[in-house]
């Protein structure tokens, strides 16, 4: 069962970490959906703009370090710093590429290329105290301590790896202090000491509070688009999703269909026995539903007992055996409560989208396709005529026993 495709537009989400590291340097420690630890990547993931400007500024530091101590170990490290300014570049877009493609991320490469980052800017301000020069052991603690206020405030998606990155920029400096032998010095590992104090909880509150916010935002979403009574989509929920998918068909050829379904005796069950049981039915019919559908089905009720299920890729395919399946697994009898007993069916109308299919012309066309098969007995999964005229056949025998009444379907 599923109900993954996106409710609007297509998924702008970043892969997450493959590597058990990466893994739990990007956890928050609390639960959470997989879509919200892929919003909360997205923007440590996405962010052009920040990176340039964090790593141009450190590029200046190296390169004035590196034109008044030409020293093989600052040329290395220009060498590493702009080496690995244009990695990181590229696998931002990379992945940006991927995003529009919802292909996968090159998430755990890009993590590693910030962490390693980091490192250059800790050990780069370090040497560069180590010089003596007091150029640079005025710019390049200054420049490392803006770097880390933007690592706090960009990265507080993924605190534990916030938190690294401001270690490794920041504990090299305080190493070297430490060991300088220069007693004044040791109010900087002191400070350094309260500094990483107040950057973590800075990086924990704000991710609290952007938590807080996606959890709010996801929360009211799903109220917009899902069904109070049964958790499936709702009619928004669907339009959207549908909306979508014709649009990836017209630009991909993706294949999609679309499902209408109608309970068979539920009015029966609902006046019989009250509002309450039936609606404690449509929650069970929901479930089942829920659970006789592929991984990427899209399931939704539009009121009452009506249900429409959006599938897409090989599963449009098997459009109609997903139908027989659906009314198999709804025809079985139902508990009532009190050692009552209820049955219901279900009738289901099939509609492929063809070339000029828009949302509103598949619905109406699987919407023709089930009056036909309510006029023609219930209990049935048949196809729109136009359907079986254009679109791939059935993918299996019992697929196409739909095909029969196929030709006594409506065409949108």
């Amino acid at each position: 069962m599923s109900d993954a495709m996106p409710s609007s537009a297509p998924q702008a989400a970043p892969t997450l970490p493959r590597w058990a590291p990466m893994r739990w340097l990007t956890e928050t420690g609390v639960d959470l959906p997989i879509p919200v630890k892929a919003t909360l990547l997205s923007g440590l993931l996405t962010a052009v703009v920040p990176l340039i400007l964090g790593a141009i500024a450190n590029l200046m530091i190296t390169i004035v370090a590196a034109i008044r101590h030409p020293d093989p170990v600052f040329l290395w490290l220009l060498g590493l710093d702009v080496a690995l300014f244009g990695l990181r570049l590229w696998l931002l877009r990379r992945i940006r590429r991927a995003l529009a493609r919802n292909a996968p991320t090159p998430t755990d490469l890009l993590l590693a290329s910030s962490i390693a980052w980091a490192t250059i800017v800790g050990v780069g301000t370090a040497l560069c105290f180590l010089t003596g020069d007091p150029v640079l052991q005025v710019l390049a603690p200054l420049s490392m301590m803006g770097l880390l206020s933007g690592v706090a405030t960009r990265n507080n998606g993924a605190p534990r790896f916030a938190v690294l990155q401001i270690a490794l920029c920041d504990l090299p400096l305080k190493g070297v202090m430490l060991f300088s032998g220069e007693p004044w010095l040791m109010l900087g590992v002191v400070q350094a000491a309260l500094f990483m104090a107040a950057m973590v909880g800075t990086v924990f509150r704000l991710n609290r509070g952007y938590l807080a916010v996606i959890v709010a935002e996801r929360a009211s979403e799903r109220r917009a688009t899902h069904d109070d009574l049964t958790g499936l989509r709702n009619r928004t929920g669907l339009l959207n999703a549908l909306a979508l998918g014709v649009e990836r068909r017209t630009r991909t050829g993706e294949a999609l269909a679309l499902l209408y379904l109608d309970l068979d005796g539920f009015k029966a069950v609902n006046d019989g026995f009250g509002h309450a049981v039936g609606d404690a039915l449509l929650r069970d019919v929901s479930v089942r539903i829920a659970a006789a559908l592929p991984e990427g089905c899209v399931a939704a009720r539009l009121g009452g007992d009506e249900f429409v299920v959006l599938a897409t890729g090989p599963h449009a395919c098997h459009a109609a055996e997903i139908g027989h399946g659906v009314i198999a697994a709804l025809s079985r009898p139902y508990d009532l409560g009190g050692g009552r007993v209820g049955l219901v069916g279900a009738s289901v109308g099939v509609a492929w989208a063809v070339a000029d299919a828009t949302p509103d012309s598949l619905l109406a066309e699987a919407d023709a396709a089930l009056y036909e098969a309510k006029a023609f007995g219930k209990g049935r999964c048949v196809l729109s005529s136009r359907s079986a005229q254009e679109s791939l056949p059935p993918a299996s025998p019992r697929a196409a026993e739909a095909a029969p009444s196929a030709s006594r379907s409506s065409a949108a």
